[in-house]
């Protein structure tokens, strides 16, 4: 998201800036499942697949209210 943030080709409208990084963190998760179908002892489980997708629509929300409201990062660590 920072990435996204300030890259001409993630911020061409409004909601690109969120839209784009959450759909390359629901392919990026789809993929990890399809890849524990070849190693040994893991099987794709669809609920990990939603708690991935779960897990990254929270962090665009919560990305969204730290910008909104201007905090930075280093507040945060302090």
């Amino acid at each position: 998201m920072f990435g996204a943030k300030g890259n001409k080709y993630f911020t061409k409208t409004k909601n690109s800036r969120w839209i784009k990084p959450l759909i390359i963190c629901v392919l990026y998760s789809a993929c990890l499942e399809l890849l524990q179908k070849f190693s040994p002892g893991r099987s794709i489980d669809i609920y990990d697949f939603f708690a991935n997708v779960m897990g990254a629509i929270f962090g665009v929300i919560v990305f969204y209210i730290f910008n909104k409201n201007n905090l930075v990062i280093s507040k945060l660590i302090l």
